[in-house]
């Protein structure tokens, strides 16, 4: 498994060739429309062989912004931690340098940023402020401030003189905010949630252990939340179990459950796998085999890395649960790749895009979760914000395609993103959205509205701002070949 990012560089052929203008043609001979409609013929004949048109620019006022990236994930290997007390925040207001915060200015294209930090837990000071504890080493509450908390180190046993248990990491009504690539051990609970929303815990080693005199807990516990993304975890060391879920549209895939399974009150919104081909958890305990693939997994001329059967399981309330993808062998990711963050600005808002994007060359797909905020350049008000869950495959070409349909107060924004698997590259634009009729296809209609409306600008008959995909008043080539490279791309909204 790889992870590929978004980089700044641009091909550099970056579509001049689509930078000439078409003349009217001379009575009686080819007509301009028909140039057009050839043009097209030759893109879509194309699309495969030319995966780098993708990086049509949007208009020079507002290209994307390539930052670097606060959302990288060093490898833990060679990590160094600093020692630092138990962490405690209760709002917005304390994030805090003092408050082991080492960047960020908390919006979603900048969070917070907790990282680097080796914590033990029997030192927290956050006594009787939930259920006679809990002793917390990174306890968060009360805050909507994007934050992420990456490459930490917390461990350590609590004080049981009150039946308090210890949590690496707490978090009390908290929404935005991703946990990453660290090492969570030796509590009585490596993660507890409640009441939170848009949570990302993603690539973390978690353990925990059972104390004399304490309740056993699973290693992570979600409760009376929502919107939480649960990938590319180890479950290592979970005697109490692995993961306890009581919440609304959990998304878990890309785990390892070595010991340890789940538990709780699941919810029907609640996902077990990321579908097909991108795949679901890897169990310790699953005894099927993989002779077949296909997303029934009845094409039986080789396998695809998932076991032909699902996994099951059922909670102490009797719900069954159910991992239609489980995978054969424990997941593995290269912690050491960048995460996907950049801002752009268009039509007077900001879109912010950021999450991570996983190669699998067994079954040739590209997956992963993006978050995407549209934030009032004005105001600063979120008009939209949404976590998509991707899987998309590829060709000989080894270039992954797809499109994010945003729906904003003034108008649908759609993101068209370039994935290049071989080259660990990929590019992303936004204009209005490619799918004009907003149906969940880039098809023929889409694509023949954008070029029938050539030529047409503002205040003109012919003139629909939808078409205007790049927002420059006419309708122009631009405009024609994203419709035309987007034809048929797999669009999420």
């Amino acid at each position: 498994m790889r992870k590929v990012f978004i980089r700044e560089t641009l091909p550099k052929n970056h579509m001049r060739v689509l930078s000439a203008r078409l003349l009217s043609s001379p009575s009686g001979g080819i007509s301009l429309r028909k140039m057009i409609v050839a043009v097209f013929l030759i893109l879509l004949s194309t699309l495969t062989a030319l995966p780098s048109l993708n990086t049509i620019p949007a208009k020079a006022s507002a290209p994307w912004s390539f930052q670097d990236n606060p959302l990288v994930k060093q490898s833990t290997s060679s990590r160094t931690s600093s020692s630092h007390a138990p962490i405690i925040i209760n709002g917005n207001a304390d994030f805090t340098a003092a408050n082991g915060v080492t960047g960020g200015t908390g919006a979603a294209s900048d969070p917070y940023i907790v990282a680097g930090w080796d914590i033990n837990v029997s030192q927290s000071p956050w006594h009787g402020q939930y259920y006679n504890g809990p002793y917390p080493g990174i306890g968060i509450s009360d805050t909507d401030a994007h934050f992420v908390i990456r490459n930490v180190n917390i461990y350590g046993l609590e004080c049981t003189c009150d039946g308090a248990s210890a949590i690496d990491i707490d978090f009390i009504n908290v929404t935005n905010a991703v946990v990453e690539g660290s090492t969570l051990a030796y509590s009585n609970q490596a993660i507890f949630v409640w009441g939170s929303e848009n949570l990302i815990v993603t690539g973390n080693s978690l353990s925990n252990e059972q104390v004399p005199g304490v309740t056993a807990s699973a290693c992570m516990q979600v409760s009376g939340s929502l919107d939480v993304v649960v990938s590319g975890n180890t479950f290592a060391q979970c005697p109490t179990g692995g993961l306890w879920v009581d919440s609304s549209n959990i998304l878990v895939y890309h785990n390892n459950f070595l010991q340890g399974a789940v538990d709780g009150n699941l919810r029907s919104q609640d996902l077990w796998d990321n579908g097909y081909p991108s795949g679901g958890n890897y169990w310790a305990s699953y005894t099927g085999v993989d002779d077949c693939s296909g997303s029934q997994q009845n094409v039986c001329t080789g396998p695809d890395g998932m076991g032909d059967t699902p996994y099951t399981f059922t909670t102490w309330q009797s719900v069954v649960g159910q991992d239609g993808y489980p995978l054969m062998k424990p997941f593995t990711a290269q912690t050491s790749d960048p995460q996907v963050q950049q801002t752009t600005t268009f039509e007077g808002v900001t879109v912010s895009l950021f999450g991570s994007l996983l190669q699998n060359t067994t079954s040739n797909t590209v997956s992963g979760t993006l978050s995407v905020t549209v934030t009032n350049s004005t105001t600063g008000q979120t008009v939209f914000s949404r976590t998509f869950s991707v899987s998309v495959s590829y060709r000989s070409s080894s270039v992954a395609r797809f499109v994010l349909s945003v729906p904003t107060s003034s108008s649908w924004l759609g993101t068209t993103c370039s994935v290049n698997v071989s080259t660990d590259k990929a590019s992303c634009i936004v204009s209005r959205d490619p799918d004009v009729d907003h149906n969940g296809v880039i098809n023929l209609l889409d694509v023949s509205q954008v070029f029938l409306a050539y030529g047409s600008s503002v205040g003109d008959a012919r003139y629909n701002r939808s078409f205007d995909l790049y927002g420059y008043g006419t309708v122009n080539l631009f405009d024609a070949s994203l419709a035309a490279l987007d034809y048929g791309l797999p669009v999420f909204s």
